[in-house]
């Protein structure tokens, strides 16, 4: 709980936000409102062929999606968000989370 941010802090940082798209518009200016930067992170898993799938359907020696994590960031608040992160079922309980999370933290 004393990490969580104080919601009179998010108010003063959206009206201001909102005041100065108001300015920019009744000066004449743009008054675009450019939302966050958005990254996505994909985990892959790439077999090679001849590698031992014992027990694997053949599809699973191709490369496959088993993951993926979606990060926003906004500029004005110098914030990151990781608003996404998934994982196939057969690979939950591996620790793949905590290296998507990293992998995210970087972007």
């Amino acid at each position: 709980e004393e990490e969580r941010d104080d919601l009179d802090d998010w108010f003063v940082c959206f009206r201001d936000q909102m005041e100065e798209r108001t300015q920019k518009s009744e000066s004449g200016e743009s008054a675009g409102f450019p939302g966050p930067a958005m990254d996505v992170v994909i985990m892959v898993l790439d077999r090679l062929e001849g590698e031992d799938n014992e027990g694997n359907d053949e599809n699973d020696s191709k490369p496959t999606i088993i993951g993926g994590a979606a990060i926003e960031y906004y500029k004005q608040a110098r914030v990151g968000l990781l608003s996404y992160i998934v994982l196939s079922d057969k690979y939950r309980g591996c620790g793949l989370s905590k290296l998507l999370h990293e992998e995210a933290m970087r972007k």
